[in-house]
């Protein structure tokens, strides 16, 4: 009897895709080292997506095609609703926008990288988009289930163009501060934030860094202040107020240099022209000492680009998961939130405990409080802030008015000149320590 040998059929490996993608994220960075990548900070937002792409194969280790183009920086302890960022993700399917071999999509990556191509005419670019398959990974789905509880991915955008850039194609960026009312005058606020729109040099309201930025010239294209939306409270100084800020771009520390100064000139420690003094650098060159707010109320609100780049989507699986999450999330805070509020109340309305004025006589000297609901009235009215604006007001001075002193009458840092000097000394010194070190290994050769 013949025995028929079964031929095997040869064994078709599929070639690996690799798609270019825009991703939408949102997180609340109030306990992370701020979005861009360090070698020195583990708990970067930038470094726990890589991590979310290489656990879950969307990025393979062995390609290093992790390559991030993000829209706008924030530093630490700052949120985002609308950061965009983009990168060359696996893909399941074998034809598509953005989808290539892996080696070319490494390829075009890096000429799109180039300087030549990244300072190309914007304008001269035309989006394409057509249907995506219905098959394509559930990209927020995947990521968002190993993500922290902080960190979410709202949506994806398939993208054509490896010229599109997050930083480079944003055309405006919204951010906002959200703040408690306290003592602050929002109405002088209010007023005293338009100084700040128009086209202006801001080297007086930022963290000098010449290593990174070499001009402060920026436009704000509004400053406006309102009531929250969901702020209801019969005390007026629980109620949340926020600034919105939209702009082209920001320099470094800039939103949080405003603030610092718009909560100054609310508290009735400046006036609204200290605002209009500081952004003419003809006569005041140099920045005087004056503290930051807090980063934690700012978040990076909206991104803007041009009409036709991204085309969001998300599935119903992924929006659902998405709502919920953030619900739970809102409701343990809201909880704790109203518990705390509740406490400051029965404090404030407590009758029962007798005040005892022999001790700490130095908080109040008015010793007609007997109770502790009389006494909460007095500190109302003797104490220069409010205990809901403390921790956003940190100045270099004491904000009393018998110790504060007036921005203008303060120590100046280095003149803008000055930190060129610094710079170019220190780069130089550096070049120097390298090419001694070079000569001295020649030398033990």
């Amino acid at each position: 009897m013949m025995w028929k040998t079964k031929t095997k059929k040869p064994r078709v490996i599929k070639e690996k895709k690799y798609r270019y993608i825009a991703l939408k994220m949102a997180y609340l960075g109030w306990k992370y080292d701020g979005l861009q990548s360090n070698e020195n900070l583990e708990d970067s937002i930038e470094n726990i997506l890589k991590g979310a792409l290489q656990k879950t194969h969307l990025v393979d280790l062995s390609d290093q095609v992790v390559k991030f183009s993000k829209c706008g920086r924030t530093d630490k302890g700052v949120s985002s609703f609308d950061q965009v960022m983009t990168v060359c993700v696996n893909s399941k399917l074998a034809q598509g926008i953005g989808i290539m071999p892996v080696q070319e999509a490494l390829e075009e990556l890096s000429k799109a990288n180039s300087q030549d191509r990244l300072l190309e005419d914007k304008t001269n670019r035309t989006p394409t988009h057509g249907e995506v398959d219905d098959d394509e990974y559930d990209y927020p789905s995947v990521l968002n289930r190993v993500l922290p509880s902080e960190i979410r991915i709202l949506g994806w955008s398939p993208l054509d163009d490896f010229t599109f850039s997050a930083r480079h194609n944003c055309s405006s960026r919204e951010y906002r501060y959200y703040f408690p009312r306290g003592k602050l005058d929002i109405e002088v606020m209010s007023e005293a934030a338009k100084l700040f729109c128009g086209t202006n040099d801001f080297r007086n309201f930022c963290k000098i860094n010449v290593g990174n930025c070499k001009t402060f010239v920026r436009r704000i294209d509004s400053f406006e202040i309102f009531p929250c939306e969901s702020s209801h409270t019969s005390d007026e100084s629980y109620e949340m107020y926020y600034a919105k800020i939209i702009g082209s771009g920001f320099v470094y520390h800039q939103v949080r240099s405003m603030m610092s100064m718009l909560f100054l000139v609310g508290l009735k420690r400046e006036e609204s022209s200290i605002i209009t003094s500081l952004l003419d650098v003809e006569s005041n060159p140099a920045k005087p000492c004056f503290g930051l707010a807090n980063q934690v109320p700012l978040t990076l609100y909206k991104t803007s680009f041009e009409s036709g780049f991204l085309k969001w989507r998300i599935s119903p699986d992924a929006f659902t998961n998405l709502l919920v999450h953030l619900q739970s999330y809102w409701g343990d805070l809201g909880i704790k939130a109203q518990m705390t509020q509740e406490l400051i109340r029965i404090l404030k309305q407590d009758t029962d405990v007798e005040v005892d004025h022999k001790v700490n006589q130095f908080s109040v000297q008015d010793k007609s409080a007997t109770t502790c609901s009389q006494l909460s009235q007095q500190v109302n009215d003797i104490s220069a802030i409010h205990g809901v604006n403390k921790t956003l007001v940190v100045d270099n001075y004491p904000i009393d008015a018998r110790r504060y002193k007036r921005v203008m009458d303060r120590p100046r840092g280095k003149l803008l000149e000055e930190h060129f000097e610094a710079y170019r000394s220190k780069k130089l010194r550096i070049e120097e320590s390298k090419l001694e070190a070079k000569e001295m290994e020649i030398d033990s050769m």
